[in-house]
């Protein structure tokens, strides 16, 4: 499956965050489907960074709704960010500084 790889680094006031849990959701026919699964995280380096390889959100018109991106949580928090893959080899790099967040998402 071709796959585009997203490479995310969560900060806290510039600095690297350590063991942050980070979790990708999407509304899929009503609901929300997480990667990884629902009560899993990925988890940051040390660095503050994780590399995710994601295939693209290719949906049949019978799964409609469908939302075309994920949303980035970080340590349960919406982020606000969102990510989605083309499936065609790109790299993306996300930072994401959680000082700079507007917690009412």
């Amino acid at each position: 499956m071709p796959v585009d790889t997203i490479v995310i680094r969560v900060l806290e006031k510039g600095k690297p965050l350590c063991n942050a849990r980070i979790q990708l959701k999407h509304k899929f026919i009503g609901n929300y489907l997480a990667l990884p699964a629902l009560g899993r995280y990925f988890y940051t380096n040390c660095s503050g960074y994780i590399v995710i390889h994601l295939g693209a959100l290719n949906y049949s018109k019978k799964a409609e709704p469908v939302e075309k991106f994920y949303k980035i949580f970080v340590n349960n928090i919406d982020t606000g960010v969102r990510v989605t893959s083309t499936g065609s080899g790109l790299v993306h790099f996300i930072e994401i500084d959680l000082s700079n967040l507007n917690r009412d998402h």
